[in-house]
C-alpha cells in the first residue's frame, strides 16, 4: 500500500506483499481450493486466518468510513479520542467463515480489553477482546471496515438493520380487509335477523 500511514501518522515505505502459511487441510468438503492459511500483510501487520481459497490474496487499506449509523458509532468514537486504529481488511477470494483476524496494535495494551467496531452493510457489531502480545486477535463471519478502540465500548445506541419499507403497510391493509369483511359478514345477519323478524311477525 503506498503512501500507508499508521494509527500514529507515520508514513510506512513497505510495500503490501502477503506472506502465505498453508497449514493441514482443513475443509469441511473435499474441495481442494479450500484449505486452512495464515495470510499476513506485511505493510500493516494485519493477519487473517482460516478455510481460504488457495489463491485469495490479503487486502488491508485505509480505513473508508461509510454514511450509515454503524460508521457514524465509529466517527463518534474517533471524536472521542478512543480510536486506536482502523483498517478496511478484505480476501482476493472467497473464504469458509470463521476467520480469526490479529491486528497489531501498542504492546502498551498488553492486558487490556479493547472493543472491535466492526460495519457489516450499515449493522455494526462490537467484539470486545484483551490485547495479548501486542495484538487484538477475534474471530469474525464476514470481512470488511474494523475500528480498534480503547476500554469496553458500548455503543450508545443498538444499530441493527433498517427496516423494510412497506412491511407495516402490507400488514395495515391486510388487517383492514380483515375488519371490513367481518363487519359486511355482521351487516349480513343483522339483515337477515330483521327479515326473519318481520316473516314470523
Amino acid at each position: 500500500i503506498s503512501g500507508f500511514k499508521d494509527y500514529s501518522g507515520n508514513e510506512m515505505d513497505a510495500d503490501a506483499t502477503n506472506s502465505f502459511t498453508t497449514l493441514a487441510a482443513a475443509t469441511p468438503s473435499d474441495d481442494p481450493t479450500y484449505i486452512f492459511r495464515t495470510l499476513t500483510d506485511s505493510a500493516t501487520g494485519v493477519i487473517v486466518s482460516g478455510i481460504i481459497h488457495t489463491q485469495a490474496q490479503l487486502v488491508v487499506g485505509l480505513l473508508t468510513l461509510h454514511n450509515d449509523p454503524a460508521c457514524d458509532t465509529i466517527r463518534r468514537a474517533q471524536a472521542d479520542g478512543r480510536l486506536i486504529c482502523g483498517f478496511d481488511i478484505s480476501l482476493s477470494r472467497s473464504f469458509i467463515a470463521p476467520l480469526t483476524v490479529s491486528i497489531p496494535i501498542s504492546s502498551k495494551y498488553d492486558g487490556q480489553f479493547v472493543t472491535i467496531l466492526h460495519c457489516i452493510n450499515g449493522r455494526l457489531e462490537a467484539i470486545t477482546v484483551k490485547v495479548a502480545n501486542g495484538m487484538a486477535r477475534f474471530d469474525v463471519s464476514e470481512l470488511s471496515p474494523f475500528a480498534v478502540v480503547r476500554g469496553m465500548y458500548a455503543p450508545k445506541q443498538k444499530v441493527t438493520s433498517p427496516p423494510k419499507t412497506g412491511d407495516s403497510i402490507i400488514l395495515t391493509g391486510f388487517l383492514l380487509l380483515v375488519l371490513s369483511v367481518l363487519c359486511s359478514i355482521h351487516l349480513m345477519r343483522r339483515r337477515r335477523a330483521q327479515q326473519n323478524c318481520r316473516i314470523s311477525k
